[in-house]
């Protein structure tokens, strides 16, 4: 089933669930800051916005997709304020 571009056919939304659930409890497991109250919104938000720009980019493995994302979050600076753009 061909979808307009942008939209992710139902298939691809687990594979994309299933990055997110990973790579959130690895953060949640190695207890750091992203993971503590004051940070975890705008770091779930930082891992999610990651995850959807490389699947528009065309990428869909889950793992690849956790493992990069996590890099991208430990690269970014420890704020609790979510910030304009996309990552």
């Amino acid at each position: 089933m061909d979808f307009a571009e942008g939209i992710v056919a139902p298939d691809q939304v687990r594979l994309l669930t299933d990055a997110f659930d990973d790579a959130w409890s690895r953060v949640q497991a190695s207890k750091a800051p992203w993971a503590s109250d004051d940070y975890a919104k705008v770091g779930r938000t930082i891992i999610a916005k990651y995850i959807i720009t490389n699947t528009q980019s065309g990428e869909f493995d889950p793992r690849w997709l956790a493992d990069t994302a996590l890099l991208y979050l430990t690269q970014q600076k420890l704020t609790s304020k979510l910030l304009g753009g996309t990552p």
